[in-house]
């Protein structure tokens, strides 16, 4: 994808630049740089960089853009509380005014950065977005009324998302520290303590400033019906927290296994609490070794595309390419007990669509490890309601991707770069009797190909039409 980010030098903005940018796609970038020379590490650059106000982005600059990330705005409620009208200048008419050229210029996909303070003070804790809005500040009113406004402009070619996203925190090159968790941090690396200045009643969720950049990433990437036109709170519920409860060392309490949620509860008494060492690692859900894998469900039940969770640093990144324990939990298979290579030299090489029937039948976990290719599940499953459905994606040496193909489905794909190289894992030795195989284009399945084969070998061109008794083994 080519991606529009506003506000991309900013805390959140220069986490979504790096995670675009690790996921293999293009970025434009555009930014007055208002905080230039705030920055606490080098941030990641994208490919094009506008120095330009947001009330002045024309359609050109958008052009050829498959999604605009809009995340610019006046950022916080002291802000507003100084000056409403240009908060709603900026953070209102801006926007609309953005997704109206962002429209002019065809750009399918619109996301905006909302926010969860649209629900102000709620009667209940735990708030969805079925429960009624109560903006209480300029800020908020400003994202509630775009949304309203750009919700007008979403039609058959327009599809815009709103993400409501929950109080941010954590590290980032941008690094803000007025933020109520990088703001407790700061008290306690300053102070040795963690000053709080309240009864501990005020409560709200929170989020990762890098889980906020992935949730876009999310949004651009999911299927138009599933996140067209629709307002989405962001954020985890294991982060929403409110405790009576008194933990640190003038308290004797003991430390609870969720770091982020003992570093509110340290001070929910309303006095301050002696700070520990391990108020700093609460901030920190990323630890190198500690990453999960990212699992996302397709539309056929099984099969998974796999994501790895990158941590970088100026030598490069670290991330878990393989966990038995995280792949058990979702039920998958674990036992893997052969690892092919593919090379396949030309653009256009179509490999399948082969599969082995039971009880030899495989489980593949597939990645491509040089150039890209374009990858394809079919399910055979009898009983699957889904059978004779097909599931695509690109797999590439730069978006790292893997495809989990579950027992019961054939697989093939088609390369998309001269010299790509294909690294799969099997659950299953190679069954020559069990083996089978489907044309690329059986009439009897509707399999899309992004490009037309160039190069097969003759065992694939050659194979029989789709027979159930054959192929499906009676």
């Amino acid at each position: 994808m080519k991606v529009f980010v506003t506000g991309h030098r900013g805390y959140i903005g220069s986490q979504l630049v790096d995670v675009l940018k690790q996921e293999g796609h293009a970025v434009v970038g555009c930014d007055l740089g208002l905080f230039d020379g705030c920055g606490w590490e080098p941030v990641v650059a994208p490919d094009v960089e506008l120095v330009k106000d947001v009330r002045k982005i024309e359609a050109a600059d958008l052009d050829g853009c498959d999604c605009v990330m809009h995340l610019a705005a006046l950022s916080n409620d002291p802000m507003g509380a100084m000056n409403a009208q240009l908060t709603l200048d900026i953070n209102r008419d801006a926007s609309i005014r953005l997704a109206r050229t962002a429209k002019q210029a065809r750009v399918p996909r619109f996301l905006f950065a909302g926010s969860c303070s649209v629900y102000g003070k709620g009667a209940k804790l735990d708030l969805d977005e079925s429960d009624p809005l109560n903006p209480l500040t300029a800020y908020a009113q400003s994202k509630i009324e775009t949304e309203r406004a750009v919700s007008a402009l979403a039609d058959n070619s327009f599809s815009p998302a709103y993400l409501r996203n929950a109080t941010a925190y954590g590290h980032s090159p941008m690094l803000r520290i007025d933020l109520v968790v990088n703001n407790l941090l700061g008290s306690a690396r300053a102070y040795d303590e963690i000053r709080i200045q309240s009864d501990g009643s005020p409560w709200r969720p929170l989020i990762h400033c890098r889980d906020i950049a992935r949730a876009f990433l999310a949004f651009a990437k999911a299927p138009r019906a599933v996140v067209h036109d629709r307002a989405v709170n962001v954020g985890a519920n294991s982060a929403k927290v409110q405790a009576p409860v008194r933990l640190g060392d003038r308290d004797g309490g003991a430390v609870p296994e969720d770091g982020r949620a003992w570093l509110f509860k340290a001070g929910l008494r309303g006095r301050p609490v002696r700070a520990l060492a391990l108020v700093e690692e609460a901030l920190s859900p990323h630890r190198v070794g500690e990453q999960p894998m990212i699992f996302t469900e397709t539309p056929l039940p099984g099969v998974y595309l796999i994501d790895l969770e990158k941590r970088g640093d100026q030598r490069g990144f670290f991330a878990r390419a393989f966990c038995k324990k995280e792949f058990a939990a979702k039920q998958l298979t674990t036992d893997f007990v052969q690892v092919n290579d593919s090379l396949s030299a030309q653009r256009g090489t179509l490999r399948g669509i082969h599969y082995q029937l039971a009880p030899k039948a495989e489980t593949k976990l597939v990645r491509c490890i040089r150039g890209a290719l374009h990858d394809v599940v079919l399910d055979l499953r009898k009983d699957s309601p889904t059978f004779g459905k097909s599931f695509g994606a690109e797999l590439s040496a730069a978006n790292r991707r893997m495809m989990y193909v579950p027992k019961g489905f054939a697989h093939g794909f088609i390369t998309l770069a001269d010299e790509t190289e294909a690294f799969y894992f099997v659950d299953e030795f190679y069954a020559p009797d069990h083996e089978r195989g489907l044309r690329w284009n059986d009439s009897r399945f509707d399999i899309r190909w992004p490009i037309a084969p160039v190069v097969l070998s003759d065992k694939d061109r050659d194979h029989r039409d789709f027979d159930p008794v054959w192929h499906l083994g009676g």
